[in-house]
């Protein structure tokens, strides 16, 4: 990576209509808010019955360091439900 040209951001790097599929992670602790979390998950799952959720993850796994679950959904989905997840997930 070190010393790597860092690709421009105007340039066609991937062709969007190649991504299948985009994925959010929700992080949680599971002592403090995990509660939360799945108040979280039960709302995705209302307002956006075609996104698939993953698992619960109460202990780290792979890259990610505390607990998590995962987000799938489709390219089109991406403009409603990024905004509507940042912006509830911080309320």
């Amino acid at each position: 990576m070190i010393g790597e040209a860092i690709p421009d951001p105007d340039s066609k790097v991937t062709d969007p209509e190649r991504i299948s599929e985009y994925h959010a992670h929700v992080y949680y602790d599971p002592a403090f808010s995990r509660d939360r979390a799945s108040v979280l998950r039960d709302q995705i799952a209302s307002a956006f019955p075609e996104a698939r959720l993953g698992r619960w993850h109460d202990q780290p796994v792979g890259p990610h360091t505390q607990a998590m679950y995962q987000v799938a959904f489709p390219p089109a989905l991406l403009p409603r439900l990024l905004p509507w997840l940042i912006s509830t997930a911080l309320a």
